[in-house]
């Protein structure tokens, strides 16, 4: 993929996120707090480079209702980078994850259902084995026929986040239970709950690039349903049972 120049530098912070060099507009000293753990030198050539335009501010304000000027510019500025992630290989998914053992799962649900409170409980009951790459909004991407989960600065209110990857052993969508059970998921009904946790594409070219990662992803992964309390139990039956689920490399 042929690099972009990056104009202005000195009005520009350059980091690193899924192995790709981004280039974002620095507007305040808050995109430096934002972006710390991920900024690289500014001598690097970007691959992406992000604008945010007052047309989408506006729109953004308009759709979430947020008034303040960061966090509305945060947001349209990974909306863009979401934009153009299937040229590399790669796509947001909304969902949790974390590294055990250097390997990654990954753990989906609706706003509210308690991914935060999940990764919480893999932490209580695993120790510091457990390091948090993305408790909202990580980047996964395949290089070399495996697919690979990213930390990035955005990463929801509680902010659980690190610079790390690993491979995606396993892909569980949560629900809130009484009783804590897991089962294997269907390719099908996989693919119906993936499809509320994506970015929905504006380009119709990016969208079809972006299914047909997600079928690999569905095709590479072992899928899951948890019905769970919030319980340390609950953390170590998922734990125990993703953990003895089939290579994260892709088979081709």
């Amino acid at each position: 993929m042929q690099k972009q120049e990056s104009q202005g530098r000195k009005d520009t912070l350059l980091i690193r996120v899924a192995g790709l060099c981004v280039s974002l507009p620095l507007t305040d000293k808050q995109m430096v707090s934002f972006c710390q753990g991920y900024l690289v030198s500014p001598d690097e050539t970007p691959d992406i480079v992000l604008q945010v335009t007052e047309q989408q501010l506006q729109a953004e304000h308009e759709c979430s209702g947020v008034k303040d000027r960061h966090a509305l510019f945060l947001a349209c500025l990974y909306r863009n980078l979401c934009a153009v992630l299937p040229k590399y290989d790669a796509f947001m998914l909304h969902a949790a994850v974390v590294m055990v053992d250097g390997v990654a799962y990954a753990f989906s649900a609706k706003s509210g259902t308690g991914k935060s409170t999940h990764m919480r409980l893999w932490r209580r009951a695993l120790g510091p084995r457990v390091i948090p790459i993305n408790g909202d909004k990580p980047i996964l991407r395949f290089q070399n026929g495996t697919l690979y989960a990213y930390g990035t600065p955005w990463a929801g209110k509680e902010h659980f986040q690190s610079n790390s990857h690993a491979p995606l052993n396993g892909l569980c969508f949560l629900d809130r239970g009484t009783n804590n059970r897991i089962r294997t998921l269907e390719k099908t009904e996989a693919l119906r709950r993936t499809m509320h946790q994506i970015y929905r594409m504006p380009d119709a070219q990016m969208m079809k690039k972006q299914l047909v990662l997600i079928d690999r992803m569905l095709n590479c992964c072992a899928l899951w349903h948890m019905q769970c309390d919030i319980s340390e139990q609950a953390a170590l039956l998922a734990y125990e049972t993703m953990r003895e689920t089939r290579d994260v490399a892709e088979s081709v």
